[in-house]
């Protein structure tokens, strides 16, 4: 099968427990729409709880090469947000990176 040239990427994390977001959600969700020609991150969204963090980590990766820039990004995300949330993001990342390798590659990771 042929891969489209734009494809929707979820990466999966863990928020810390007793936090407000992990009342609310399971897990943490990292949601990316691709292009799958250049790898570049077209828009990303996540299950932060505010709209200001979600934004935040938008503006972040928005514009990055998934195959290209894995550890640029996490070090931005380690520097730039300071929330309970860190690893569960830097995870969610580090999934979605991931699952868009197996998506590229044609491996049966995904599902």
């Amino acid at each position: 099968m042929q891969i489209p040239c734009e494809v929707l990427v979820v990466g999966y994390g863990r928020f810390p427990q007793n936090t407000s977001a992990e009342q609310m959600h399971s897990v943490l969700a990292m949601s990316a729409r691709i292009n799958t020609d250049s790898h570049i991150v077209l828009d990303l969204s996540t299950t932060l709880i505010t709209r200001v963090a979600d934004e935040f980590i938008k503006e972040l990766l928005t514009g990055t090469n998934l195959l290209e820039d894995e550890n640029e990004s996490v070090e931005r995300l380690r520097a730039s947000y300071f929330g309970h949330a860190d690893r569960g993001l830097i995870a969610a990342y580090r999934d979605l990176v991931k699952r868009y390798r197996a998506v590229t590659s044609g491996s049966d990771l995904v599902g």
